[in-house]
């Protein structure tokens, strides 16, 4: 199997069975949103045939060089293809393939990847001496009926829901400037995670391929309450981004937009992903809409000095009264 660094490029996989198969996180139009000209692609290929391509997000941190996924890219990871019928055959194709495209980043200080809840077999990311953790997510099946998801619902959450819609309506937002605007306003003194800019070139590539919105929930003086960004792909719809004006909502407008979405993901006839578990109180809001509890595999891998340094943060923060959060994974 070969080996080629391209950044930018698409080149088509030849028909077969998808092992690992993309999201809407690995489509190149969304890496040169988040990404413009910074991330990179490694494939495998044998007989000019590709089965296997790995895309990343290469920067520095001081002087180690590391290799990821982007910001505001949920999950990465390879996206394996390979043809046959057995299952025996198929993952000896999928150990091959990975373990050839993990070759190939092999000279990263650290590399580590979110890998989608898809992705069950980690065989190849464990013999290349990869450490295995996870974080989890909520997946909901929308194909059932409106009335099943809605019958799903903890009793207080559909309350919340009925209270809001008595006085909230929900209006789509076509302007990502006045999203991050509302965004920033709603956080007050905490920091943002992400680059504001990233998020008007993503709303433009997901508005393009029709694969995403963003929607609020407005009351009659035609305050913002609520709002959400979702996104969605052949398989999931995403729950990417949401905002909360502190001072006049509560979690009653944020439910009905949940609500709104989860109809939305019924009409495609998709799962929909709550998008991850970031803390406890989170969990507990997510799991009110009847999701079931889904792992993400996150694979990770260092030099020795540059492990040295982290696992010596991770117990300044543990003894320093910085906690590290279980929820997030490692």
């Amino acid at each position: 199997m070969g080996h080629c660094d391209r950044r930018g490029e698409q080149s088509g996989l030849p028909s077969g069975i998808f092992i690992n198969p993309p999201t809407i996180y690995h489509e190149t139009w969304w890496l040169d949103a988040v990404a413009p000209r910074q991330w990179k692609e490694v494939v495998s290929e044998s007989g000019g045939h590709i089965y296997g391509r790995l895309r990343y997000f290469e920067y520095k941190r001081a002087f180690f060089t590391i290799c990821s996924q982007p910001p505001l890219t949920r999950v990465l990871g390879p996206i394996v293809l390979a043809e046959g019928s057995k299952v025996e055959s198929l993952y000896r194709a999928q150990f091959r393939t990975v373990t050839d495209l993990l070759r190939h980043i092999d000279h990263f200080d650290y590399v580590r990847f979110v890998l989608d809840p898809s992705v069950t077999n980690f065989s190849a990311f464990q013999s290349s001496n990869y450490l295995i953790s996870l974080e989890h997510t909520l997946i909901l099946d929308c194909t059932v009926s409106v009335d099943e998801l809605w019958r799903n619902f903890k009793d207080k959450t559909r309350n919340v829901i009925r209270k809001a819609a008595k006085f909230l309506t929900l209006v789509d937002l076509h302007d990502p400037q006045e999203f991050m605007r509302l965004y920033l306003h709603h956080l007050g003194t905490r920091k943002c995670y992400f680059d504001p800019l990233a998020v008007k070139r993503i709303y433009h590539a997901v508005s393009e391929h029709k694969q995403g919105r963003i929607v609020t929930a407005v009351d009659n003086d035609g305050l913002v309450h609520a709002m959400i960004f979702t996104l969605w792909d052949e398989r999931h719809y995403y729950y990417f981004l949401s905002s909360r004006d502190p001072d006049v909502a509560d979690n009653g407008a944020t439910s009905l937009l949940l609500w709104n979405a989860l109809q939305h993901a019924h009409a495609l006839s998709l799962q929909f992903d709550f998008d991850g578990v970031s803390s406890e109180s989170r969990y507990h809001f997510m799991a009110a809409f009847g999701g079931r509890v889904a792992a993400r595999l996150i694979v990770q891998k260092s030099t020795f000095l540059f492990a040295l340094l982290k696992n010596g943060r991770r117990l300044l923060d543990k003894y320093g009264g910085n906690p590290r959060n279980y929820f997030l994974g490692d």
